[in-house]
């Protein structure tokens, strides 16, 4: 399968899984995580690799919590406490 065609596989499953019977506002908010979680982290692995680091929803949804985790906690290097 297409590397392209894999990601937008995985894309449609996180939100066939996340969005369900949740309102619009909070629904918007999770497709731009999840776009943002296709640009910024699965779009860096080869086709080999998406197919290995996504072989199942579980797989992928912890590696999805795991994007947010580190895009919501700021980088502790870039801060000075005097």
């Amino acid at each position: 399968m297409e590397k392209q065609n894999l990601l937008k596989y995985l894309e449609e499953g996180l939100r066939s899984v996340l969005c369900m019977n949740i309102d619009p506002a909070t629904q918007e908010s999770i497709n731009a995580a999840i776009a943002m979680f296709i640009i910024e982290d699965a779009s860096k692995y080869t086709e080999q690799e998406l197919i290995t680091k996504f072989s199942s929803m579980e797989k992928g949804l912890t590696l999805f919590i795991e994007y947010l985790e580190a895009s919501i906690i700021p980088d502790k290097t870039t801060y000075t406490i005097h």
